[in-house]
């Protein structure tokens, strides 16, 4: 190959990189799937700015417990693919991932405390269903009971 051809080459894959990095930050600063995006909407400038600090705040915070949680995890698969099982073992695998998630509850806890004392009362009301419900069991089902969990008491039964 000749130099110009090999000059042309390495000009046009550096400008399709950089143009599928610039396509790929348009798409994620598009994205309103975001809690805080949700959290944000209808808020006076003001309580958006304390939202973004908190989740910013909490992202930088939370980044060596993310870790410590990886780690479980991975510890934990590690136990399970021992050719000796141990259920000792197992138990303080659990013990550590239970414990790291309780940690990551307690912090989102205070901090949407914190944020929700420096809030106006108009956007507190904004934000009670978002919190309540950040707060609230999910699991698989979006917030809805699996089919085989007992009735709520005092509901009928469904009839089959």
């Amino acid at each position: 190959m000749n130099k110009n051809l090999k000059i042309f080459l390495t000009i046009s894959v550096l400008a399709n990189v950089l143009l599928a990095g610039a396509l790929g930050g348009m798409v994620m600063d598009k994205r309103q799937d975001m809690p805080w995006e949700k959290m944000k909407a209808g808020l006076t400038p003001e309580s958006q700015e304390l939202v973004t600090k908190m989740f910013q705040d909490n992202w930088k915070n939370m980044s060596s417990t993310m870790r410590q949680s990886v780690d479980n995890r991975n510890y934990l698969a590690d136990v399970v693919r021992a050719d000796e099982f141990d259920p000792e073992k197992f138990d303080e695998a659990v013990a550590r991932i239970r414990g790291v998630q309780d940690l990551i509850s307690k912090k989102k806890t205070q901090s949407t405390k914190e944020l929700l004392a420096q809030l106006p009362s108009e956007d507190r009301k904004k934000l009670a269903d978002q919190v309540a419900n950040s707060f609230a069991w999910k699991g698989r089902h979006g917030g809805k009971s699996p089919h085989n969990m007992p009735p709520k008491p005092g509901a009928e039964p469904k009839a089959n």
